[in-house]
């Protein structure tokens, strides 16, 4: 396996880390011809126990000052030095990939100075929750149209996945708005009392059994609240979305 040798890789997040995103970032990396992060920096479990309950001791606040001067105080920098490497790559006639959370990438065309054109194949991928650090919303169409202005992509190459750290799947939209789930997990939807709902079109509680789960156990009920369809999109897919 060869991976992706005429894509260079930029993933808006840490160097490490082992939650959520950042474990999509990890995995996805070594496939592409060379890739970069937005911080060369590790999101350890140390500092975000710190950041949620605290600092207590000497070490930790060392830590979290690290962090702080890194992917805060300098932000703007460290998208600028991004978004210059992403003008290498596609000077040297590469396609480049780009995934990120939603107010990720809204940090990052801000950042533009001057629309970035990429080359004809380039992709973005979005996922994550819409909020950014600030509280600060986001429709989907305008971040779509920023993306697209940024770096003259079209917005067929715009994608936007739903996932969550608990399952082995990554859903993807596709034109018509539905999220298409993989066979490789079972959905199941649940009422507000967690009783298993019936039928081809279903609003309640998103579950799913796994079964390539190895860390926790296979079946999972989520907090999202969901409207799940199940027959043929316009898209061409069939199966529940």
């Amino acid at each position: 396996h060869k991976g992706l040798s005429d894509f260079d890789a930029f993933f808006l997040g840490f160097r490490e880390g082992r939650m959520g995103n950042q474990l999509l970032m990890h995995e996805l990396a070594p496939i592409f011809r060379r890739h970069y992060f937005l911080y060369d920096l590790s999101l350890s479990t140390d500092i975000l126990r710190s950041i949620r309950r605290g600092i207590r001791t000497k070490g930790e606040e060392k830590l979290i000052d690290q962090y702080y001067q890194h992917a805060v105080l300098n932000k703007i920098k460290n998208n600028r030095r991004l978004l210059e490497q992403i003008g290498l790559s596609t000077a040297e006639g590469k396609k480049v990939f780009i995934f990120g959370s939603p107010y990720q990438f809204k940090e990052l065309c801000e950042a533009v100075g001057s629309t970035v054109t990429l080359n004809d194949g380039s992709l973005v991928l979005f996922g994550g929750g819409w909020k950014s650090f600030s509280g600060e919303m986001i429709s989907r169409d305008q971040l779509v149209k920023e993306i697209s202005d940024s770096f003259s992509l079209p917005p067929d190459r715009i994608l936007e996945g739903y996932s969550m750290t608990e399952t082995s799947v990554l859903m993807l939209r596709c034109k018509y708005g539905r999220f298409h789930i993989p066979p490789l997990i079972e959905p199941i939807i649940f009422d507000d009392e967690l009783t298993p709902l019936k039928g081809s079109v279903l609003k309640g509680i998103f579950g799913f059994m796994d079964p390539l789960a190895e860390s926790y156990p296979g079946f999972v009920i989520s907090g999202d609240y969901v409207h799940m369809v199940d027959g043929e999109c316009a898209c061409g897919l069939t199966g529940p979305s």
